[in-house]
């Protein structure tokens, strides 16, 4: 079976946990290790490390090639992403569409969780830390863009 798994939530809440958990990771495309494997993380104006938001084009651009390359060849894929945005995920189901794949998304956040995700965040190593407004923005996102989706 073709099988394409696209997670779905925001920093912090539980998809790679859920990726490591489960063994998956010989299966997982994840935006995060595409960022680090692009370019080291840099240093802050508060001389922390972060990892850099600024080349999300090409990180989704080297995603969907590797995407590509996996439905061709029928491989399960799971997607280790906020995907907040539905443009994202538009892209992998056109791809789903075209290899005759079904197609799963995975939904890890709750607006009732907001305060565990903003929790879980700041107990992440220090590079991997999101700011907290960057993530009560996407959580004013979520929504509405799962209105799209659904």
């Amino acid at each position: 079976m073709k099988h394409l798994f696209i997670l779905r939530g925001l920093p912090g809440c539980g998809k790679s946990s859920f990726i490591q958990k489960n063994g998956l990771e010989n299966f997982t495309l994840s935006t995060d290790e595409i960022r680090l494997r692009l370019t080291t993380p840099s240093l802050n104006e508060n001389g922390e490390l972060y990892i850099r938001q600024d080349r999300n084009n090409t990180v989704f651009n080297v995603l969907n090639g590797m995407l590509e390359t996996r439905m061709r060849n029928g491989e399960t894929t799971f997607i280790d992403a906020t995907n907040v945005y539905y443009r994202h995920i538009t892209d992998y189901l056109k791809l789903a569409k075209r290899y005759n794949y079904e197609t799963f998304l995975l939904e890890f956040y709750h607006p009732l969780r907001h305060r565990e995700v903003m929790y879980n965040n700041l107990t992440r190593e220090p590079y991997k830390r999101v700011p907290p407004q960057v993530i009560d923005e996407m959580a004013l996102y979520y929504n509405e863009e799962k209105a799209k989706i659904n």
